[in-house]
């Protein structure tokens, strides 16, 4: 500890000295009162009771406007103490990534290990917090999706596709014999019971959920057209090359 002052720098070199010392030779008889009883409550209020802000996280589909944000919080409460070996630790969260002041209910800790031995950043996420983390973004701002013309078009990166009635008659002919030619749709899109399988059935990720379509004129104060549910189920293989993840 350096100061200009070369006798307030040694007052405080001889108070930081013996505090350390005081506290190493405490630590065995009162360690569970100065750890769990006095620091623990502070720290924890520190830390926001271990939850991280994820504030204004934006859509991640293109064309639904700039002001389409969500707040999530993670959980990242230790569920088994850190693992500390020779250049490296390992740390095991809870992992909940939900919106604030909602929870996935009893969300049981998967059993996994990390990747090899060799020394590297590894983030390793579980099922049962894959799957907790997609149906708290769909059923967030950012998981509802709204499809026209102009948002589909920019969803595609293309400018030539049409979405009115006439042209979507060879998929729903009911619209263009109801309502008429060329009248603009639009469609609200989401997801629900979302349910994640990594590493199995051939494939590295399988996702299993309900898509709910809600059909409208793209007119101000339309009513719903039609409403319908899907049950998909997806599968998917990842490969990631220069810190790029390619699906």
């Amino acid at each position: 500890m350096t100061h200009d002052n070369w006798f307030f720098a040694f007052c405080m070199h001889q108070f930081v000295e013996f505090s350390l010392i005081i506290i190493e030779n405490t630590a065995f008889f009162c360690g569970e009162l100065m750890f769990s009883q006095i620091g623990e409550p502070i720290l924890t209020t520190f830390l926001n009771e271990y939850r991280l802000p994820l504030d204004q996280m934006p859509s991640p589909f293109l064309g639904q406007g700039v002001d389409r944000y969500a707040n999530f919080e993670l959980d990242w409460r230790n569920t088994v103490s850190p693992v500390i070996k020779e250049g490296q630790m390992d740390m095991y969260f809870l992992g909940e990534i939900t919106r604030p002041g909602e929870s996935c209910g009893e969300l049981e800790p998967d059993q996994f290990d990390f990747m090899g031995t060799e020394i590297m950043s590894q983030a390793v996420m579980s099922e049962s917090a894959l799957t907790c983390a997609l149906n708290s973004m769909a059923g967030s701002a950012i998981g509802q999706v709204n499809l026209n013309e102009e948002r589909l078009n920019t969803f595609f990166g293309v400018k030539d596709l049409k979405f009115d009635t006439s042209n979507f008659a060879r998929h729903i002919p009911l619209f263009k014999q109801k309502l008429g030619v060329n009248k603009p749709l639009k469609v609200a899109l989401s997801m629900k019971n979302i349910e994640v399988k990594l590493g199995q059935f051939d494939c590295d990720v399988q996702a299993t959920y309900t898509l709910t379509m809600g059909w409208f004129l793209d007119l101000l104060g339309s009513k719903e057209l039609m409403y319908d549910e899907v049950r998909f189920i997806t599968k998917a293989n990842v490969q990631t090359k220069n810190d790029v993840a390619f699906i």
